[in-house]
């Protein structure tokens, strides 16, 4: 595998940057040892991979979900401006309709959901 990813890099002239690279076992057991231009990669139980964070049973994490749901709105709407404070529902709908509910649900459809998860 990584002589695999070696030969790719080479050829699109990126590298990887060992000490930022993680590796995760989904199934079986640990590998052993990988290295990457000399250098160990160091085994985790979780994985960040494009802002979803992945475990051995990929299950939905719902609460990292909503949690970036509610970032996103606190973000847009910054300290000085609140629901409350002359901010229609509508807009406050909107806001959450376009940018809110599209970061919650990004990725979700790549991983396993519980019935817990929908409860």
């Amino acid at each position: 595998m990584p002589d695999i990813g070696n030969f790719c890099t080479s050829k699109d002239k990126v590298t990887i940057n060992p000490e930022k690279s993680e590796i995760l076992t989904i199934k079986g057991n640990s590998p052993g040892s990988i290295y990457l231009n000399g250098a160990p990669v160091k085994h985790s139980t979780e994985v960040k991979h494009l802002g979803i964070i992945r475990t051995p049973k990929n299950n939905l994490n719902t609460d990292h979900r909503l949690k970036t749901a509610r970032q996103t709105i606190y973000a847009l709407l910054g300290p000085v401006l609140h629901a409350r404070k002359g901010f229609s529902p509508v807009v406050a709908l909107k806001l959450w309709n376009t940018y809110a509910i599209p970061r919650a649900l990004y990725g979700v459809e790549i991983l396993k959901v519980t019935k817990g998860d929908i409860e």
